[in-house]
């Protein structure tokens, strides 16, 4: 394992100042490995207002989203998971 923040098993969060060097101590494939870069901010307390308020709809992640091999169907499939009620 790496030395990120694991956020669900086998999916970590790692300083992008280190992620090439942690990439290469790992011997990974270019078929075992995703990356993944962006960025959102919120000003303190915003983020949490927003989910209390219900605009925000969340979900517990799954690794086969994370590494689908279609990610271009993914945001549909997430959209209708949200929307749609559970039974």
């Amino acid at each position: 394992k790496g030395k990120g923040l694991e956020i669900i098993e086998g999916v970590q969060m790692v300083d992008p100042s280190q992620a090439l060097e942690q990439l290469d101590r790992l011997a990974l494939g270019s078929d075992q490995i995703r990356i993944f870069a962006g960025h959102a901010g919120w000003m303190p307390g915003q983020l949490e207002a927003e989910i209390a308020r219900g605009d925000w709809e969340l979900i517990p992640p799954r690794l086969d989203w994370i590494v689908s091999s279609d990610p271009e169907s993914l945001w549909e499939t997430l959209i209708k998971l949200a929307v749609l009620p559970t039974t």
